[in-house]
């Protein structure tokens, strides 16, 4: 990860990790260090201060454990779509499968990696769509 400082001046995508586990939290730090490195990247152990920060300054991009606890997750994804529309949301859960159709897009811990690379492209094709 490049420094704070210098990602915010450069204009690096800014991503937030709502994971209470300190482990898991580690492992997708260690995934974004491999295909994003220039991102600036925060966390947090609770969905609400997620909410909060996205609202006062959007994140490009939260990652969001739906097992986090605080809240109800699907609900969140949904609300943060209201709140903070700019921001992409990436919800994972250990078990995806396990909520209802219709909802938000759910990854699985283990798509991590793919999902991280869907949201660069994504990111890398609206930029080029801009220029």
């Amino acid at each position: 990860m490049i420094d704070a400082a210098d990602a915010a001046a450069a204009g690096a995508p800014r991503v937030l990790l709502a994971i209470a586990d300190p482990v898991r939290r580690e492992q997708l730090r260690s995934v974004l260090d491999r295909v994003a490195p220039h991102c600036r990247v925060d966390f947090t152990e609770r969905a609400i201060d997620a909410v909060l920060r996205a609202t006062r300054s959007p994140a490009d991009l939260l990652v969001l454990d739906l097992d986090i606890g605080d809240v109800a997750g699907p609900a969140l994804v949904r609300h943060m779509a209201r709140v903070a529309p700019a921001t992409v949301v990436l919800a994972f859960d250990e078990n995806p499968e396990r909520h209802p159709a219709g909802g938000p897009r759910l990854w699985g811990w283990g798509d991590a990696e793919t999902a991280l690379r869907h949201w660069l492209a994504g990111r890398a094709r609206r930029a080029g769509d801009a220029a």
